[in-house]
Protein backbone atom coordinates (compact mmCIF):
# COMPACT_ATOMS: atom_id res chain seq x y z
CA UNK A 1 0.00 0.00 0.00
CA UNK A 2 3.20 2.41 0.91
CA UNK A 3 4.62 1.76 -2.92
CA UNK A 4 0.70 2.43 -4.29
CA UNK A 5 0.97 -0.55 -6.17
CA UNK A 6 -1.04 -4.18 -5.80
CA UNK A 7 2.04 -6.68 -5.13
CA UNK A 8 3.08 -9.27 -2.93
CA UNK A 9 6.18 -7.44 -0.60
CA UNK A 10 8.36 -10.78 -0.30
CA UNK A 11 8.76 -10.33 3.58
CA UNK A 12 5.45 -11.15 5.56
CA UNK A 13 4.58 -14.64 6.07
CA UNK A 14 1.44 -15.08 4.38
CA UNK A 15 -0.58 -18.05 2.88
CA UNK A 16 -0.76 -16.22 -0.86
CA UNK A 17 -1.42 -12.51 -2.42
CA UNK A 18 -5.31 -11.87 -3.06
CA UNK A 19 -4.76 -8.83 -5.90
CA UNK A 20 -8.17 -8.06 -6.31
CA UNK A 21 -8.92 -7.27 -2.98
CA UNK A 22 -5.38 -5.26 -2.11
CA UNK A 23 -6.42 -3.75 -5.91
CA UNK A 24 -9.94 -2.23 -4.20
CA UNK A 25 -7.77 -0.99 -1.32
CA UNK A 26 -5.16 1.16 -3.67
CA UNK A 27 -7.95 4.44 -3.90
CA UNK A 28 -7.58 4.45 -0.21
CA UNK A 29 -4.05 5.01 -0.12
CA UNK A 30 -4.41 8.17 -2.42
CA UNK A 31 -5.33 9.85 0.70
CA UNK A 32 -2.94 11.36 3.20
CA UNK A 33 -4.35 9.66 6.33
CA UNK A 34 -2.96 8.31 10.02
CA UNK A 35 -2.29 5.00 10.10
CA UNK A 36 -5.56 4.29 12.47
CA UNK A 37 -7.43 6.31 10.09
CA UNK A 38 -6.13 4.51 7.18
CA UNK A 39 -7.59 1.42 9.67
CA UNK A 40 -10.85 2.85 10.38
CA UNK A 41 -11.92 3.96 6.59
CA UNK A 42 -11.32 0.04 5.17
CA UNK A 43 -13.50 -1.02 8.42
CA UNK A 44 -16.06 1.19 6.81
CA UNK A 45 -15.15 -0.17 3.78
CA UNK A 46 -15.24 -3.45 5.21
CA UNK A 47 -18.46 -2.78 6.45
CA UNK A 48 -20.15 -1.79 3.61
CA UNK A 49 -19.18 -4.99 1.67
CA UNK A 50 -21.07 -7.25 4.21
CA UNK A 51 -23.82 -5.38 4.68
CA UNK A 52 -24.45 -5.59 0.65
CA UNK A 53 -23.75 -8.56 1.68
CA UNK A 54 -26.40 -9.61 3.98
CA UNK A 55 -29.11 -7.28 2.06
CA UNK A 56 -28.43 -9.60 -1.27
CA UNK A 57 -28.42 -12.81 1.02
CA UNK A 58 -31.62 -11.71 2.94
CA UNK A 59 -33.26 -10.19 -0.28
CA UNK A 60 -32.80 -13.62 -2.27
CA UNK A 61 -34.02 -15.93 0.93
CA UNK A 62 -37.38 -14.25 1.57
CA UNK A 63 -37.80 -14.28 -2.13
CA UNK A 64 -37.01 -17.74 -2.59
CA UNK A 65 -38.05 -19.53 0.43
CA UNK A 66 -40.49 -19.22 3.48
CA UNK A 67 -39.66 -17.40 6.11
CA UNK A 68 -38.50 -19.83 8.53
CA UNK A 69 -35.67 -20.86 6.45
CA UNK A 70 -35.32 -17.37 5.12
CA UNK A 71 -34.91 -16.21 8.85
CA UNK A 72 -33.18 -18.72 10.34
CA UNK A 73 -30.74 -19.04 7.23
CA UNK A 74 -29.79 -15.28 7.69
CA UNK A 75 -29.30 -16.02 11.94
CA UNK A 76 -26.52 -18.50 10.45
CA UNK A 77 -25.18 -16.07 8.26
CA UNK A 78 -24.84 -13.17 11.29
CA UNK A 79 -23.33 -15.81 13.50
CA UNK A 80 -20.99 -16.24 11.05
CA UNK A 81 -20.33 -12.88 9.81
CA UNK A 82 -18.71 -12.05 12.80
CA UNK A 83 -15.65 -14.13 11.82
CA UNK A 84 -15.06 -12.37 8.48
CA UNK A 85 -15.03 -8.56 10.29
CA UNK A 86 -11.39 -8.11 10.02
CA UNK A 87 -11.11 -5.93 6.89
CA UNK A 88 -9.43 -8.56 5.01
CA UNK A 89 -10.25 -9.84 1.63
CA UNK A 90 -13.26 -12.33 2.39
CA UNK A 91 -15.32 -9.24 3.26
CA UNK A 92 -15.00 -8.51 -0.65
CA UNK A 93 -15.29 -12.76 -1.17
CA UNK A 94 -18.32 -12.72 0.52
CA UNK A 95 -20.84 -10.16 -1.91
CA UNK A 96 -19.02 -12.03 -4.89
CA UNK A 97 -19.95 -15.13 -3.46
CA UNK A 98 -23.67 -14.42 -2.42
CA UNK A 99 -24.13 -12.97 -6.44
CA UNK A 100 -22.66 -16.37 -7.84
CA UNK A 101 -25.16 -18.03 -5.60
CA UNK A 102 -28.20 -16.42 -6.81
CA UNK A 103 -27.00 -16.58 -10.64
CA UNK A 104 -26.31 -20.25 -10.19
CA UNK A 105 -29.96 -20.46 -8.63
CA UNK A 106 -31.58 -18.21 -11.54
CA UNK A 107 -29.53 -20.10 -14.19
CA UNK A 108 -31.27 -23.72 -12.92
CA UNK A 109 -34.53 -22.08 -13.05
CA UNK A 110 -33.77 -20.85 -16.90
CA UNK A 111 -32.75 -24.49 -17.54
CA UNK A 112 -36.09 -25.77 -16.13
CA UNK A 113 -38.12 -23.11 -18.50
CA UNK A 114 -35.25 -24.00 -21.48
CA UNK A 115 -34.52 -20.05 -22.26
CA UNK A 116 -32.24 -19.28 -24.66
CA UNK A 117 -30.11 -17.06 -22.65
CA UNK A 118 -28.31 -19.65 -20.66
CA UNK A 119 -25.02 -18.49 -22.10
CA UNK A 120 -25.24 -15.00 -20.77
CA UNK A 121 -26.03 -15.46 -16.99
CA UNK A 122 -23.11 -18.72 -17.30
CA UNK A 123 -20.37 -15.66 -18.88
CA UNK A 124 -21.43 -13.06 -15.76
CA UNK A 125 -20.86 -16.47 -13.61
CA UNK A 126 -17.84 -17.19 -14.85
CA UNK A 127 -16.59 -13.53 -14.74
CA UNK A 128 -17.72 -13.47 -10.83
CA UNK A 129 -16.15 -16.62 -10.66
CA UNK A 130 -12.88 -15.13 -11.72
CA UNK A 131 -13.55 -12.16 -9.50
CA UNK A 132 -13.95 -14.76 -6.74
CA UNK A 133 -10.87 -16.31 -7.59
CA UNK A 134 -8.44 -12.87 -7.49
CA UNK A 135 -9.86 -11.71 -3.98
CA UNK A 136 -9.18 -14.44 -1.91
CA UNK A 137 -6.28 -17.17 -3.66
CA UNK A 138 -7.44 -19.88 -2.30
CA UNK A 139 -11.12 -19.50 -2.83
CA UNK A 140 -10.22 -22.02 -5.86
CA UNK A 141 -11.77 -24.81 -3.45
CA UNK A 142 -15.34 -23.13 -3.77
CA UNK A 143 -15.04 -22.29 -7.60
CA UNK A 144 -14.43 -25.84 -8.51
CA UNK A 145 -16.95 -27.36 -6.65
CA UNK A 146 -19.45 -24.49 -7.99
CA UNK A 147 -18.00 -25.67 -11.68
CA UNK A 148 -18.79 -29.28 -11.27
CA UNK A 149 -22.42 -28.36 -9.48
CA UNK A 150 -23.06 -26.11 -13.15
CA UNK A 151 -22.42 -29.20 -14.83
CA UNK A 152 -24.28 -31.55 -13.17
CA UNK A 153 -27.52 -28.94 -13.37
CA UNK A 154 -26.69 -28.30 -17.31
CA UNK A 155 -25.77 -32.06 -18.23
CA UNK A 156 -27.88 -34.52 -15.94
CA UNK A 157 -26.56 -37.58 -15.79
CA UNK A 158 -24.71 -37.26 -19.10
CA UNK A 159 -21.72 -39.40 -19.67
CA UNK A 160 -19.57 -36.45 -20.95
CA UNK A 161 -20.63 -34.43 -17.86
CA UNK A 162 -19.57 -37.58 -15.32
CA UNK A 163 -16.33 -37.73 -17.10
CA UNK A 164 -15.89 -33.64 -16.68
CA UNK A 165 -16.97 -34.34 -12.89
CA UNK A 166 -14.41 -37.15 -11.96
CA UNK A 167 -11.60 -34.96 -13.44
CA UNK A 168 -12.56 -32.09 -11.63
CA UNK A 169 -12.58 -34.23 -8.56
CA UNK A 170 -8.72 -35.38 -9.15
CA UNK A 171 -8.33 -32.32 -9.49
CA UNK A 172 -9.53 -31.15 -6.59
CA UNK A 173 -7.90 -33.66 -4.78
CA UNK A 174 -4.18 -33.16 -6.24
CA UNK A 175 -4.66 -29.30 -5.29
CA UNK A 176 -5.50 -29.88 -1.88
CA UNK A 177 -2.68 -31.69 -1.88
CA UNK A 178 -0.01 -29.50 -3.27
CA UNK A 179 -1.54 -26.30 -0.81
CA UNK A 180 -0.95 -28.44 2.33
CA UNK A 181 1.93 -29.66 0.79
CA UNK A 182 3.12 -25.75 0.29
CA UNK A 183 1.94 -25.31 3.90
CA UNK A 184 4.19 -28.17 5.17
CA UNK A 185 6.64 -26.69 3.11
CA UNK A 186 7.54 -22.95 3.49
CA UNK A 187 5.93 -22.47 6.68
CA UNK A 188 6.79 -25.42 8.44
CA UNK A 189 3.28 -26.22 10.08
CA UNK A 190 0.48 -28.21 9.68
CA UNK A 191 -2.33 -25.45 9.15
CA UNK A 192 -2.54 -21.81 7.82
CA UNK A 193 -0.33 -19.50 8.93
CA UNK A 194 -2.78 -16.72 9.50
CA UNK A 195 -5.33 -19.09 11.32
CA UNK A 196 -2.33 -19.23 13.55
CA UNK A 197 -1.08 -15.76 13.85
CA UNK A 198 -5.04 -15.47 14.58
Amino acid sequence: MNLGESTFDGIHKTNGYHPLWLVSLLPIFTFEFSDINYLRVIGVYNTLLLGLAGFLALNFLFKEFSNFTASASFLVFLYFLRYFYDGMETSLLIPLMIISFILIFKYQILLLNKSKSNIYILLIIGILLSFMQLSRLDSVFVNILLFMYILKITYHDRDEAKKINNFYTDLLFWIICYFQFSVFWFFCTDFWINKINE
